[in-house]
């Protein structure tokens, strides 16, 4: 039940599954999606790690 209070939680710690950075809430700036919510790895052009918000 936990983990998905945490997968729910917009302000929950993230780690990506790749290098194990903080995953960092961020949104589309260009194209069809523009202004959509994702998450991204913080250590980003490094590592390209991206999920979706839901």
């Amino acid at each position: 039940m936990r983990s998905l209070q945490t997968r729910a939680d917009p302000l929950a710690q993230r780690r990506c599954p790749k290098c194990g950075s903080a995953l960092v809430l961020r949104t589309v700036k260009k194209g069809s999606k523009t202004g959509d919510r994702f998450w991204g790895c913080s250590t980003y052009p490094q590592c390209r790690v991206m999920q979706p918000l839901g």
